[in-house]
């Protein structure tokens, strides 16, 4: 799932004109942060000149991937993903 995270935020980020990034998604120590987080609209704060919060939403806005239930900006800038229970599942089942 890192991995389709990481290729969807890469391709809403082509829609902002930012090519060529390090996209680092982690899990969260706390459930309530999602199955997964990054904080890579901070990084982009100087690049764009920009809030981190405006560019988390920017990112948010542009990512379609039906296996997140949710998705969710976080002060200072952070980017939680909430992944659908049955794709974990049958995910799982595959290893």
């Amino acid at each position: 799932m890192k991995e389709l995270l990481i290729e969807a935020i890469k391709d809403s980020l082509k829609k902002l004109d930012i090519k060529d990034i390090s996209v680092e998604i982690d899990v969260p120590k706390q459930k309530d942060f999602g199955d997964y987080s990054t904080n890579i609209a901070m990084k982009l704060t100087k690049i764009l000149g920009k809030n981190p919060l405006e560019i988390a939403n920017l990112i948010v806005e542009n990512i379609n991937n039906d296996n997140i239930t949710k998705m969710e900006v976080k002060a200072p800038g952070f980017i939680n993903f909430f992944v659908k229970k049955d794709y974990l599942v049958e995910n799982i089942k595959k290893v």
